[in-house]
């Protein structure tokens, strides 16, 4: 009976030093070389008609090219230029 104690303690002890807390410090991210923003000359993109009004695709064709330069700003890509057209189908393109 003392054996089989002694070897569960054993064990027990021997599974729990895996458990301990590690210490850890903040983690800091890599230091690597630092990259330039990603540079597009112009951004060509194609909406299609489907079944949207006109007033609509006109105010898209209007407010999108702006805001998705400044999208694109966000994530550092600059796009010098970004020109929306309007489609009649998929296939027509």
């Amino acid at each position: 009976m003392k054996k089989t104690l002694c070897i569960l303690a054993l064990i027990l002890a021997v599974a729990l030093t895996g458990c301990r807390r590690q210490e850890t410090g903040p983690a800091t991210p890599p230091e690597g070389p630092e990259t330039a923003p990603l540079a597009v000359e112009e951004l060509r993109l194609e909406i299609l008609k489907t079944d949207q009004r006109s007033e609509d695709l006109l105010a898209a064709v209007r407010v999108l090219p702006e805001r998705l330069r400044a999208a694109l700003a966000e994530r550092g890509v600059e796009a010098e230029s970004v020109r929306l057209t309007v489609g009649a189908s998929a296939a027509a393109s």
